[in-house]
């Protein structure tokens, strides 16, 4: 990289070793809309004290002759907010500071490096890390790997001690940019156990599910012995894969219902989200030799729009695809295909999601317990399918009137959800601050 400091203001550095505040060139990142970053030249005179951590990594200096110095001669004191240049020559130095993310990220996890304790990683997926081309590129952190440390536990005590009751334990997917306001991050949240007909109410009917059990070369990371399903539909006669439609959906967001007013301790701080329910065609997600791939068509840059053709209406012919096929804003959802496909260790992302039915898959992935699962994606070209995790690992497409399927509902708490308590192991999970403390 090199720098012509008539284009990027860069000044000269006394010849000492204490750079003089108002001898550098600073260079702030600001967020979009979009969730993108870009970086912008800052004059003042000051370091930036709070809100904001060094990046050594693009920072640097060059020499007179405009060429990168490959020495590490740039340092930066970031308590005593100070820069150190450690050279006997004129040099010009660039300084690259990026946000920090909401206070309600662990402070002892670093992203794409193993957890201090479990078997996990948490990976920042701004699509220029470790995993470059093939993370998310949303600047999400998300969880990966075998069993890391997510959990996180929603049982009403604000004391942060005690066993936490298994129906309230929850386990962290990650912290997302809020839709809009991309510098502030929120915890989406699944729930660790498989929700029972007596948790969710609603006169829904239930059918116990059967477990993997053909390999032994994972160990389910919640009890699934007496797990239960339902329809995606909610009802054998709902036919149409519209989630809106659901049954299964207006009970898991009946605000009067026993599921939301077992949570009755949060209701202040879960938000009110927009889901993206229109899925994408079984090709376009299961079939992608990649998960950034996957991704983009269910989420990101290629998802379907209200100027897409692949939805299908329940009269079986292909129609436009309409916001009533596409959002919804509630409270509660299920997890994306494509948030289980990141849940396993990242060597995995190039496998596509038809075949996550693997050893390695099955070991390394915490989102996976061994039975099957709706995901709440739908096939957008049919009319009566729902995309599903497999009871050995793979992603599917059934009936969503047919086949009673686990459901772990998936909740977004507000930024201002912060963490009290807690290490995040099972034994001792995350619990959160009440707005009343």
């Amino acid at each position: 990289m090199s720098f012509a400091k008539k284009d990027n203001k860069l000044y000269d550095v006394k010849l000492n070793n204490i750079v003089d505040k108002n001898m550098f060139a600073m260079y702030l990142e600001q967020k979009q809309e979009d969730g993108t970053s870009t970086y912008v030249a800052d004059e003042r005179n000051t370091w930036p004290e709070e809100g904001y951590t060094f990046n050594k990594t693009m920072s640097g200096c060059i020499d007179g002759d405009g060429n990168k110095i490959e020495e590490e001669i740039l340092t930066y004191d970031e308590e005593n907010h100070i820069a150190t240049v450690d050279t006997g020559i004129t040099a010009y130095c660039y300084l690259y500071f990026d946000l920090k993310v909401s206070k309600v990220l662990p402070e002892y996890v670093d992203d794409t490096t193993k957890l201090s304790t479990g078997d996990g990683y948490l990976v920042y997926h701004d699509g220029k890390g470790t995993y470059g081309a093939n993370e998310a590129g949303d600047n999400s952190y998300r969880f990966a790997g075998n069993n890391p440390n997510n959990y996180v536990c929603l049982d009403g005590n604000n004391n942060g001690d005690g066993v936490c009751d298994t129906t309230k334990l929850y386990r962290v997917i990650g912290w997302f940019p809020k839709e809009g306001e991309p510098t502030k991050y929120e915890m989406k949240i699944i729930k660790s156990e498989y929700i029972t007909e007596a948790e969710l109410g609603g006169g829904l009917t239930s059918k116990i599910l059967s477990q993997y059990t053909t390999a032994t070369d994972y160990t389910p990371r919640a009890d699934v012995t007496n797990a239960v399903g339902f329809y995606w539909s909610g009802n054998s006669s709902i036919t149409w894969n519209n989630w809106i439609s659901s049954t299964l959906n207006k009970t898991l967001n009946n605000e009067s219902g026993n599921y939301l007013t077992s949570l009755s301790s949060y209701t202040s701080l879960i938000e009110n989200t927009k889901w993206y329910i229109g899925g994408n065609t079984y090709n376009n997600i299961t079939r992608q030799s990649s998960m950034k791939a996957a991704y983009d068509n269910e989420l990101g840059a290629n998802k379907l729009t209200s100027s897409s053709s692949q939805c299908t209406d329940n009269s079986q012919s292909y129609v436009q695809c309409t916001d009533a096929l596409l959002y919804q804003t509630s409270k509660v959802g299920l997890m994306y295909v494509t948030e289980y496909g990141y849940a396993s260790a990242p060597s995995n992302w190039s496998t596509q999601l038809f075949y996550y039915n693997t050893k390695e898959n099955r070991s390394e992935n915490w989102l996976y317990n061994g039975v099957n699962e709706w995901t709440l994606s739908r096939q957008a070209d049919a009319t009566y399918y729902a995309l599903t995790v497999g009871s050995s690992g793979y992603v599917s497409c059934v009936s969503v009137n047919y086949y009673s399927y686990g459901v772990r509902p998936v909740l977004v708490l507000k930024s201002e959800a912060t963490i009290k308590s807690g290490d995040g192991s099972k034994e001792s999970p995350w619990r959160i601050n009440l707005q009343s403390s």
